[in-house]
């Protein structure tokens, strides 16, 4: 189930199939423009509630339908879930642009939409510090999170944490105490996934170089987990890819992360096979 619904929306997402207005975070956008959605996620008691809510949903509507038409409907559920999270069309429309930026030496457009990029990842909480430490972060945020969660629990927990990482965004709004938990639950989150997605960064990249590097993050669990996975993925990198112009950079971040999300794919279908992912 988990493999062959997210090849499927890979496939649809890299086709552009996916209409923006499904997206979940769009949903969220919509929320965040309504008076009263703004009113309860300042209220501490409600605040715990409401980005809970799309969650409950998902697993209420995959209990009632689970073995409906011989589990076509539960299929669709996963499907539809992993197209409203899956990816994001504005940020892969930056990085081309900067790709045609690059190949056309338009510098000004090249850093217009570095800073994009950098912005949004600065956005999901991240630290970032390069070009390629952005990429790599916003591949693991948009798909590397997102296949793992998939493939280790349900759609429940996907939509379970898109929800938190864009409630969390809203700091202005979010009351103080669910501020802080969600923060410690993210954090917590990433962190072991961060771990797991280097884990594939070293085994696609250099071996000899980040291995060591991903060694150590295990004694560092309070670390940021955007630093951790940008270290590890640059040094499973080529150096020289690195220190050249921003195009090579991030060409050959985008490459490297498109192979870790290809050996993702390989684990979950080994996983697939011996029966310890559905």
């Amino acid at each position: 189930m988990a493999l062959f619904s997210l090849i499927l929306v890979l496939l649809l997402e890299r086709a552009r199939l996916l209409p923006g207005w499904w997206r979940l975070e769009s949903w969220w956008q919509e929320t965040e423009q309504s008076e009263n959605d703004r009113r309860i996620l300042g209220d501490r008691r409600w605040a715990f509630v409401l980005p809970l809510l799309p969650a409950v949903a998902t697993g209420l509507l995959l209990a009632l339908l689970e073995g409906f038409v011989w589990g076509l409907a539960t299929l669709t559920i996963w499907v539809v879930v992993l197209a409203a999270v899956m990816g994001d069309a504005s940020l892969r429309d930056s990085y081309l642009a900067l790709i045609r930026a690059g190949c056309r030496e338009d510098l000004a457009a090249l850093a217009h939409h570095d800073d994009h990029l950098r912005e949004a990842a600065a956005a999901s909480g991240a630290t970032v510090n390069s070009l390629s430490t952005t990429l790599f972060w916003l591949n693991f945020r948009y798909y590397g999170a997102i296949i793992l969660l998939a493939a280790l629990g349900s759609p429940v927990l996907v939509v379970a944490y898109v929800s938190l990482c864009h409630v969390l965004a809203q700091r202005n709004e979010l009351a103080p105490q669910a501020q802080r938990a969600f923060a410690m639950v993210i954090h917590a989150v990433d962190s072991l996934l961060v771990r797991i997605a280097g884990l594939l960064y070293v085994f696609v990249g250099d071996f000899a170089r980040s291995f060591p590097l991903w060694l150590q993050s295990l004694y560092h669990w309070r670390e940021a987990p955007s630093l951790v996975l940008g270290r590890i993925a640059t040094a499973a990198a080529d150096r020289e890819a690195l220190r050249h112009s921003p195009l090579v950079e991030a060409c050959h971040s985008v490459t490297l992360a498109k192979r870790q999300i290809v050996g993702l794919l390989v684990v979950v279908a080994v996983l697939t096979i011996y029966g310890w992912v559905i």
